[in-house]
């Protein structure tokens, strides 16, 4: 779904003529709605008594929301707002199901394989993403003769074939929402399910108890806040401003996945061996410098190599920090956590992707302006260092009358069941 559909949505804007900024934001503003809407996911839970339902009735929803979009693209015109209403309740319920899904797989795999489950799950994903985006490259492609609409393709033909990957990514996640209803609920609401408040989560910074989980939701933020000035803008720089063709666009984009995929390979080995801080202050300082590299150069050559060096120390980052977030966030209060953490991300990246469309915009959208955005990503990026040492160099402090719990170790990136990682 992700890779068929998801991807295509920046592209599906740009053939509606409704311009590079609104590519930009259709990445990070819907997202940022599910994430509010996602707060309710420890309510509707309770009130379900379970979250296999929850899970399955919002996949099942996220499947639906691709029909009108399937409608606007057989019919070659769609409003704006509908677009963006129909990626909204695509991330909402996306969000919901990544929830909700975050608690319920802890009940389902044991701990003693859960290294070896999610390592092998994350690699499956990272290779069907990627696998479903050259398929729908290579498809538009071949049918508008390795020509897109920006170097004189029929937007007819690129219409009808985006139709037909919609309803491949909807008929992908009714599959998906079907075998999520197959597996079994162990624990339909954990022991001592409980929600933490807002004024908790505060609470906890000023007190130092637990202070740790919310340090870590504040420097996953920051990164978030400064990656999406310029990352939502990749796609129409690529798309647009240098008319790269479909195929050749995939290729770049993909080779992010590539990366993470070799990768992923060897960091579960390497995390067990020198631990999840150490991943993270390598994918920490690693991210910061691929903005400045994006300005170094517009060579396909260059691109390539940034690309390759991106999917490395993203999925160092990634990995780092799902590590962390499985260690310093209690079984009972995850689901809680979660939609915070969440919402801060989504937040942070529309506010990001905000001020970096704003910036493209007011400085003409031509080289210039894109080489600022990259830099400036750059710059804030260094700023995030600051709160990565302060949580990698912290220690985890109990909440009072928390239950004792062991550290559980698991290889994986990709998480959430829902949105870029399901």
């Amino acid at each position: 779904m992700v890779g068929v559909g998801e991807q295509y949505l920046p592209a599906f804007v740009l053939v509606l003529a409704f311009g590079e900024v609104a590519s930009g934001w259709i990445v990070a503003l819907p997202p940022m709605i599910g994430a509010i809407v996602q707060l309710s996911a420890h309510t509707l839970v309770t009130r379900l008594r379970s979250h296999k339902r929850l899970v399955v009735t919002t996949a099942a929803l996220q499947a639906v929301s691709w029909v009108p979009l399937i409608v606007g693209a057989i019919l070659g015109s769609m409003n704006i707002w509908l677009v963006f209403g129909c990626v909204t309740l695509y991330h909402c319920a996306g969000m919901l199901t990544g929830a909700a899904w975050s608690t319920w797989i802890g009940t389902v795999v044991p701990r003693r394989v859960r290294a070896r489950y999610f390592g092998t799950r994350s690699r499956a994903l990272q290779v069907f993403t990627l696998a479903g985006f050259i398929g729908g490259a290579l498809a538009l492609s071949l049918s508008t003769g390795f020509k897109p609409p920006a170097q004189g393709g029929d937007p007819r033909v690129v219409f009808n074939v985006l139709a037909g990957m919609f309803a491949v990514a909807a008929l992908s996640r009714a599959v998906s929402a079907w075998y999520l209803w197959k597996i079994a609920e162990p624990e339909p609401i954990p022991p001592n399910h409980r929600h933490v408040s807002v004024r908790e989560l505060f609470g906890r910074l000023r007190s130092g108890d637990g202070a740790s989980a919310a340090h870590l939701l504040l420097y996953v933020a920051s990164v978030w806040l400064a990656s999406n000035v310029a990352a939502p803008f990749i796609n129409p720089y690529l798309l647009h401003h240098h008319a790269e063709p479909y195929l050749s666009w995939a290729s770049l984009v993909g080779l992010v996945m590539f990366g993470k995929i070799v990768t992923l390979a060897v960091l579960g080995g390497l995390a067990q061996r020198h631990g999840a801080r150490t991943l993270l202050i390598v994918g920490g300082v690693g991210i910061v410098p691929i903005g400045a590299m994006w300005a170094a150069s517009d060579a396909y050559a260059w691109i390539v190599g940034v690309q390759l060096y991106s999917g490395v120390v993203w999925a160092c980052w990634e990995l780092g920090l799902w590590l962390l977030v499985l260690e310093r966030f209690r079984d009972d209060e995850r689901t809680s956590l979660m939609g915070y953490y969440f919402l801060l991300n989504q937040v942070s990246m529309a506010v990001g992707a905000l001020v970096g469309g704003w910036a493209l915009a007011a400085l003409g959208k031509d080289s210039d302006a894109y080489d600022t955005i990259f830099i400036a990503s750059t710059v804030a990026r260094l700023m995030t260092l600051g709160m990565l040492m302060l949580v990698v160099l912290e220690r985890r402090r109990p909440v009072p009358n928390e239950p004792a719990s062991e550290t559980v170790r698991a290889d994986t990136s990709a998480w959430e069941e829902g949105r870029g990682g399901t």
